[in-house]
């Protein structure tokens, strides 16, 4: 479970706004699931995935993103229950603490010295669960006692429903997006390898194509093509050789029968494209 953590360098602006977007947009949505699952109060949710969103989101982009966090869940709480605008943005602020919480102690649990490397990620999730949810429980129930006016609403049970239900979103939600976040990641690096890799192997089978078949001078340059076809299997196996050799073939053909290339010496009759032939298969058999 390692992936970026919540220390990451700040960036500009213009490269931020995209992450606050997306996480607010993201802690939006998933709260207002929470809400369309509410147990004791409207704005208590038997479950809260946004949590183990926040958590991860925070982790994966840095701590400054509390932004997002804070107004994800307030504009869901203000549009999707109850609570006052005020209301709303009291108990989102403790939905934002308990995101800063949660990825500082994922950060600190996974990276300390005295953890086995194979223990860490639970532990850093199992502790971000168990501590992170408790600043929005406090701040939540305050909020809702004394400016939300829910007085009928019982402390003890409220408060469990609450812990529980943004524990589960820490350890559940939480390691899913950074798993997520890190297999991307890692996808699109081999892609850029994978890319660049192929943009040197076209250039150079263009380059080799063209010194063979591009003129009637090619002959010279003929067993050029054997040490391309080593180094496109070197650098892509068996696929790559064959793709090479098809390639290879189909603009030999194609060039001798126009009349261009070492093997197009009489195109009149069929000696040029018999030679091209045996050449074809000499590169087949490499």
């Amino acid at each position: 479970m390692d992936s970026p953590s919540a220390t990451t360098p700040s960036s500009p602006l213009r490269a931020r706004w995209p992450w606050f977007v997306f996480g607010t947009l993201g802690c939006f949505v998933l709260a207002r699931i929470g809400l369309a699952v509410d147990a004791w109060h409207d704005t208590i949710g038997a479950v809260w995935p946004a949590s183990g969103w926040s958590v991860a989101l925070l982790c994966l982009g840095g701590r400054t993103l509390w932004p997002a966090v804070f107004t994800g869940n307030a504009l869901a709480l203000a549009i999707f229950s109850s609570a006052s605008p005020l209301t709303a943005a009291l108990m989102a602020g403790g939905n934002a603490t308990e995101a800063v919480a949660g990825a500082w102690l994922l950060d600190r649990l996974r990276r300390h010295r005295g953890i086995a490397s194979e223990l860490a990620p639970v532990l850093g999730y199992g502790g971000a669960a168990v501590l992170a949810p408790w600043p929005s429980v406090l701040i939540g129930l305050v909020t809702l006692r004394w400016v939300g006016g829910a007085e009928e609403v019982a402390w003890g049970p409220a408060a469990l429903t609450w812990f529980s239900a943004n524990a589960l979103g820490i350890f559940v939600v939480a390691p899913f997006l950074t798993e997520i976040h890190a297999l991307v990641h890692t996808a699109k690096e081999r892609l850029m390898r994978l890319l660049w890799r192929a943009a040197f192997i076209v250039s150079v089978v263009a380059a080799v194509l063209w010194l063979v078949f591009g003129h009637n001078d090619g002959g010279h340059y003929l067993f050029a093509v054997f040490p391309a076809m080593l180094l496109v299997f070197y650098l892509l196996g068996p696929v790559g050789a064959a793709t090479f050799a098809l390639v290879t073939a189909a603009v030999g053909v194609v060039m001798t029968s126009r009349g261009v290339g070492p093997f197009a010496q009489d195109v009149a009759t069929p000696t040029g494209l018999l030679h091209l032939q045996v050449f074809l298969v000499a590169v087949g058999l490499v």
